[in-house]
């Protein structure tokens, strides 16, 4: 009987002292808790180990992009803004003959 009781006890002790955190969205991603890797939310809505960062790299989240990347200590961050070349833009103009001709322009 005192075998069970302290068996129940241990294992409480072990069941409070390292709760599984609940995620919300199957299959969205977060850095883990010490922010050395990162972690995917299962179907059952737990966080499981995902993978970890390099040496000398930490996760941060990035929420436009809705994941976790491993960068250097020292990255600035948010990133900078990717650079796109600008859009061309097709317009018309009539030329002296009446046709309509087609004229590109960066925006």
């Amino acid at each position: 009987m005192k075998l069970s009781i302290s068996l129940t006890a241990s294992l409480a002790v072990l069941a409070s002292a390292s709760p599984q955190t609940r995620c919300r969205r199957a299959s969205s991603y977060s850095c883990t808790p010490n922010h050395r890797g990162w972690q995917v939310c299962s179907t059952a809505h737990q966080w499981a180990y995902a993978g970890a960062c390099s040496t000398g790299q930490i996760c941060r989240y990035y929420g436009p992009s809705g994941s976790p990347d491993c960068v250097g200590p020292n990255a600035a961050w948010p990133p900078a803004k990717i650079w796109q070349p600008p859009r061309q833009i097709m317009t018309s103009k009539v030329d002296r003959g009446g046709a309509r001709v087609g004229v590109r322009v960066n925006e």
